[in-house]
């Protein structure tokens, strides 16, 4: 005899914090502004070293911020299953 399949808990849109929302949007618009700065700069041919030295150390950590959230996302889904 077959056994009856159990039944799947229904699924919720996920749920995020305002603390969290405000975080993503600040990285966000930091990141866009930078970049902004940068174009502008570039397509007015100026040259600024302390922005572009300054651009050298935060981009990196910049990215290490959205992977490290990515992959908490990605562990969060994951245990949601």
């Amino acid at each position: 005899m077959s056994q009856p399949e159990p039944d799947k808990p229904s699924r919720r849109p996920p749920q995020f914090s305002l603390g969290s929302l405000f975080l993503v949007t600040t990285m966000f618009a930091v990141l866009a502004a930078a970049f902004g700065a940068m174009w502008r700069a570039h397509r007015e041919s100026a040259f600024d070293l302390g922005f572009s030295a300054l651009m050298a150390v935060a981009a990196p950590v910049g990215v290490l911020i959205v992977v490290s959230l990515l992959y908490s996302v990605a562990q969060w889904l994951k245990r949601r299953r």
